[in-house]
């Protein structure tokens, strides 16, 4: 999956510059690292204190080239980026970001910039909400060959997590890391098995969120795949054809009319990161 969206980004040759597609390549090769992680993250979700490298890596290669940073990027934006007739790009940033934000993963990670390139580390709370959650598990698990001890041997890592839960709850005001939610959901109805405490329900949020991940990031490889149509696909460096094949029949003083041709082939295939 991810070589088919690198080859489906790629123009034909004679669109852009071998420097530019180069660089496309680089784009569409960070962005396949961070879906290839979150997918393999959805469950139990982890997707923002584990590849959180792999989403800073995506987004700042995408800023660089919507912005235009450097004279590679400049080029290659105004060439990929700025064509009115094509959106594969911005509509795979807008879906990069949008898991991201959907996840709430900021509220887990502390962020830093530097000259405009971020990156993230995962926060001390969330560090100890692990902590807290190992101790709990490590717990049940020393005391699987007599279950009936463990609500009275583990009850107090358990109450710990709980309250340490309810504390982080309540900063993020309802928008909870999805990653501390997953797992403090899992652990309450891991918990309610042994028959410690009332029944936790599952939060159905987190099996939502988990199942439109992965059908949302299938379902942006077929759009793109599929949706495009050869005739709104050309990109031309710079203007287009037709504007260029216009000049030179008005210089021979012909009256022959132009007509633009496709550009943009998409081809399907399937290549490993």
């Amino acid at each position: 999956m991810p070589f088919l969206f690198v080859i489906l980004l790629l123009p034909t040759a004679a669109a852009i510059s071998q420097e530019c597609q180069n660089y496309l390549m680089g784009v569409a090769f960070t962005n396949s690292q961070f879906q290839v992680c979150a997918l393999i993250r959805a469950r139990p979700f982890s997707v923002c204190t584990m590849c959180h490298r792999d989403f800073a890596s995506a987004y700042n290669t995408f800023i660089e080239l919507k912005d235009g940073r450097g004279p590679i990027e400049k080029n290659c934006s105004e060439d990929l980026v700025s064509g009115d007739r094509i959106s594969i790009i911005n509509r795979d940033f807008r879906h990069l970001t949008s898991t991201w934000e959907d996840a709430n993963c900021d509220s887990c990670l502390v962020m830093n910039k530097t000259k405009d390139v971020v990156s993230f580390k995962v926060s001390e709370s969330t560090h100890k909400f692990r902590r807290l959650s190992a101790l709990v598990d490590e717990c049940i698990d020393s005391q699987l060959q007599n279950k009936s001890l463990i609500c009275d041997v583990c009850s107090e890592h358990f109450r710990n997590l709980s309250s340490f839960y309810d504390s982080l709850n309540e900063k993020s005001a309802g928008n909870m890391c999805m990653d501390i939610l997953d797992t403090m959901n899992q652990t309450r109805v891991e918990w309610s098995t042994f028959g410690c405490s009332k029944v936790y329900p599952l939060d159905i949020e987190v099996w939502i969120y988990a199942a439109m991940m992965v059908v949302l990031t299938l379902t942006f490889y077929l759009v793109a795949r599929f949706s495009q149509n050869p005739k709104d696909e050309a990109i031309i460096e710079g203007r287009t054809l037709k504007d260029r094949m216009s000049k030179i029949f008005q210089d021979d003083g012909s009256n022959l009319s132009v007509n633009s041709q496709d550009s943009l082939r998409v081809v399907t295939g399937e290549v490993r990161q």
